[in-house]
Formats: C-alpha cells, structure tokens, sequence
C-alpha cells in the first residue's frame, strides 16, 4: 500500500469514533439542535427529540466521547454546548488525505 493511502486509512480510523457518532440520526438531531440553541440541558433535549432522559444521555456520551461536545456545570444543571473545531479539523484532515491519492492517481 502506497503511503498517501496508509496516511488515508490512518486518518479515517483517527477519526472513525466522529463518524460512528455522526452516523447516528439521533445524534445528528443533537448536534444540529445545539448548534441552534447554542446549550440545552439532558431535560430541554430530551423534550426536543422525544426520548426519555436516560437515552438522550447515552448520546451525549457519545458525542463528548468523541469531542464533538462539552458539558458545562451551572448549579445542579449540566448544559451540553457543541464543538465546532473537532469535525472541522476532521473534515479537513480527511479530505486532504484524499486529495493527496487523487493528485497522485491523476499524475500517474
């Protein structure tokens, strides 16, 4: 295997636990929720994609397993606020693995 498609499979597994947690349409629904609400709590989320609380928070541990939030203690409430940085930074590292192995197939 040539080294632009080994640095292609390395970063795609990298970064393999974001797509796992993005592959799920609930967690989508979180994410974009977030970043239209800026923060919500467990409560106002699980209000907003109708699951009870204890499975809303087994997708946020998902998504802050994979970076993709943070949790913010105010009082007793926890409010969970998107990272924007972690699936940028990914996409970026992704698609320039890629275009490295089209640059060098189209040159061949």
């Amino acid at each position: 295997m040539l080294n632009d498609e080994q640095a292609a499979i390395e970063t795609f597994r990298q970064y393999l636990p974001i797509f796992n947690a993005l592959g799920d349409s609930v967690r989508q629904q979180i994410m974009f929720l977030l970043a239209d609400y800026q923060r919500l709590s467990v409560v106002e989320l699980a209000n907003k994609v109708a699951l009870s609380r204890p499975a809303v928070s087994h997708h946020l541990k998902i998504l802050r397993e994979a970076k993709l939030i943070e949790a913010e203690h105010n009082g007793a409430k926890i409010y969970y606020t998107p990272i924007f940085q972690t699936p940028l930074i990914m996409s970026r590292d992704f698609v320039n693995a890629l275009e490295k192995i089209a640059k060098r197939r189209k040159n061949a």
